[in-house]
């Protein structure tokens, strides 16, 4: 079936109840609302409405004042809602009275079992508020208004009235839209102040972990006394720790002595709202992190001028592994000449700091 559509607004063309309250029910934010009047009082035991036209759903009902003089069956004081009902089921589509709370639930009910509204005979209603009632003397002894029926009254007199006191220098509407003004702008300065710690917060820690130059070390080890046959390969392993001495005690030993490890506790600078920000970084010397190789020269050992055969040598692989305290460097070394080798390692590392 192929896709149709009718102009309901036009010359010649009919726009029927049940379109313009669609229309109305699109068109207004509030589609449920007071439109003007319908204030609701109590005098003497009776509740008075005046008249005025109340929107429910996109329909429109004019209310002629009077008093609500029909009330539920209930057998003692009991609390009645003042409801304003739109039921296009029933034979007054639209109307003012009090419920019970079994009538107001049932009410709710079938409401709620209705998917569409204005198509569907639905029920819808405003609550205009509470009433206490006393059964034993048929009267009214309080009055609640509901905030809703507050908030969406529409009075164009009142409007009116409020702008002749803005305009005419009324000095409490004055000071109270100064001091709503003040409360906003009070609101946005401290947004703007906490949000001006926050950056300034990140940008203090975030310029101390940028990388640069001085972030980066370079530092050379000189690994004493490697003893290499002819024509093996051996692996040369040293920690790759900033500040570790060597010291020969013979041909193919040594000793290594590291320096003393340095724990990091970072710290926070915590802002009015809450948020914790770092505030340090790990500077620490011996916590730098050995990255990568730049260079290594195999040299005859100086030990004891034991030194021999480092021109035969040649590199034959590198890699750094481990964490922390336990991270160490390998250069795999050959021998490619004929006799053996004795020689001393200089390699070059590059450190980066952690924080």
């Amino acid at each position: 079936m192929a896709v149709t559509a009718e102009i309901k607004v036009f010359p010649g063309k009919e726009m029927k109840a049940l379109d313009m309250a669609e229309a109305l029910e699109g068109a207004f934010i509030a589609y449920t609302c007071i439109l003007q009047g319908c204030y609701v009082s109590l005098n003497n035991g009776k509740l008075t409405v005046s008249s005025g036209s109340i929107m429910i759903r996109g329909r429109v009902a004019t209310v002629t004042g009077g008093e609500i003089d029909e009330y539920p069956s209930v057998s003692s004081t009991s609390s009645l809602r003042l409801l304003a009902v739109c039921d296009l089921a029933a034979d007054t589509p639209f109307y003012i009275r009090l419920f019970s709370q079994s009538e107001y639930e049932a009410l709710v009910a079938r409401r709620d079992s209705i998917t569409d509204f204005n198509s569907g005979n639905g029920v819808w209603y405003m609550q205009l508020g509470i009433a206490t009632f006393n059964p034993a003397s048929n009267q009214i002894t309080a009055w609640s208004p509901s905030p809703d029926s507050d908030i969406r009254q529409q009075n164009r007199d009142r409007y009116i009235a409020l702008m002749d006191k803005i305009t005419s220098n009324d000095t409490s509407v004055r000071s109270l839209i100064t001091s709503n003004v003040n409360t906003i702008n009070n609101k946005a300065n401290a947004s703007h102040t906490l949000l001006t710690q926050k950056i300034n917060a990140w940008t203090t820690y975030l310029i101390k972990r940028s990388f640069a130059s001085w972030k980066f070390v370079h530092e050379e080890f000189t690994v004493p006394s490697f003893t290499i046959a002819a024509g093996a390969r051996v692996a040369c392993s040293f920690p790759a720790i900033r500040g570790t001495s060597f010291s020969a005690t013979g041909t193919n030993a040594r000793t290594e002595v590291r320096p003393s490890w340095s724990s990091f506790t970072q710290t926070y600078t915590t802002l009015s709202d809450g948020t914790k920000i770092p505030l340090n970084v790990d500077e620490a010397r011996v916590r730098y992190v050995a990255s990568g190789i730049e260079s290594v020269f195999p040299r005859n050992a100086a030990y004891q001028s034991k030194g021999k055969n480092a021109t035969n040598c040649v590199i034959a692989g590198w890699a750094l592994n481990g964490e922390d305290y336990n991270r160490r460097c390998y250069i795999y070394v050959r021998n490619i000449g004929s006799a053996e080798a004795i020689i001393d390692l200089t390699v070059k590392l590059l450190f980066v700091r952690r924080g």
